[in-house]
């Protein structure tokens, strides 16, 4: 539907259909553009033949501005990759032996193949890791967008570290903008080893557990909610170590309310949590629980800035 500059049926729609049913794949495919429509991935229009329309009444459906942001190479960033991937067969085999998982009280994927998702994917299944991995590229490009556009926090540092920061994506649009920084991408070595060579950006393999590489300042976008407090205030005080007395870590992820609520956005968060099963440590977190994170790693606090959405932008401070 990206394709089309106006509205369209389901018959033209369908048209651009390798092989279908011209028969019934219109009438069985514009039923699912209603439902789709319904949830405001889609606007739905309709023309009687008395307003100009076809012989017969037909809707005529346009991506809405939040469909945009599932069709593939979106520039603003885009979900669909990411839905691949939480639908892959891989997923969904973990995903039944969620029961047993809560009973057991261990992770869904390690039920279902005797090992950890980040081990499986890579080892067994080479398509589903290439959908992971560009599904969490395309998810940056979202967060890196709103980041950019409200927190102002990236002034003043010369040197920022990157850790789990994959091919350097987010440090190439943080730099792009505040060219006085020099980046440092920090991840597993045969994840940086195929990163892109940029002027001002160093690709450091290694493992974020035993050393983290120097710098004004640290970013940790979406890492923290992959481990266990034990795994986090153990990475966070290397951290520590890593920034210089006036230096700082900046956390983005989702926070939990504190308290019981049912808007939107507490929903989602709840809904991201539950999601983080499929990791053995994996949770999100309460405000509460990142003062605690930041107190027990030496810092003094853990500051909310901004958020989008979920997200937070979170500072730790020595």
């Amino acid at each position: 539907m990206a394709r089309y500059d106006e509205p369209a049926s389901a018959s033209e729609i369908a048209s651009c259909f390798p092989e279908h049913n011209p028969d019934k794949t219109p009438m069985l495919l514009d039923r699912m553009l209603h439902l789709l429509s319904s949830f405001s991935l889609l606007t739905c229009t309709q023309k009687s033949p008395e307003e100009g329309g076809p012989p017969e009444a037909q809707r005529f459906y346009a991506l809405s501005p939040a469909g945009k942001y599932f069709v593939k190479n979106n520039v603003e960033g885009s979900l669909a990759t990411f839905h691949q991937f939480i639908s892959d067969s891989v997923q969904r085999e973990a995903w039944l032996r969620l029961k047993d998982a809560v009973i057991e009280g261990v992770s869904p994927c390690e039920l279902a193949y005797g090992l950890p998702i980040f081990q499986v994917i890579p080892q067994r299944y080479p398509e589903a890791y290439k959908l992971f991995n560009t599904a969490m590229s395309e998810i940056s490009t979202q967060t890196m967008k709103w980041l950019l556009e409200i927190y102002n926090g990236f002034d003043g540092i010369k040197s920022l570290v990157d850790v789990g920061g994959g091919n350097g994506a987010s440090l190439r649009m943080i730099m792009s903008v505040n060219p006085h920084i020099t980046g440092i991408n920090f991840d597993l070595p045969q994840v940086v080893e195929k990163a892109p060579c940029v002027p001002g950006l160093t690709h450091v393999g290694g493992d974020m557990f035993v050393r983290i590489p120097k710098g004004d300042a640290i970013l940790l976008k979406n890492v923290l909610h992959n481990w266990g407090d034990e795994n986090c205030v153990k990475l966070l005080k290397l951290c520590y170590d890593a920034i210089p007395e006036n230096g700082k870590v900046i956390v983005i992820e989702s926070i939990i309310p504190d308290t019981l609520s049912t808007g939107s956005d507490a929903k989602e968060a709840c809904l991201r949590d539950v999601t983080m099963f499929i990791l053995p440590e994996g949770k999100e977190r309460t405000r509460e629980e990142f003062i605690n994170l930041a107190r027990a790693s030496g810092f003094s606090d853990a500051r909310l800035i901004c958020s989008y959405g979920t997200e937070w932008v979170i500072e730790f401070h020595k």
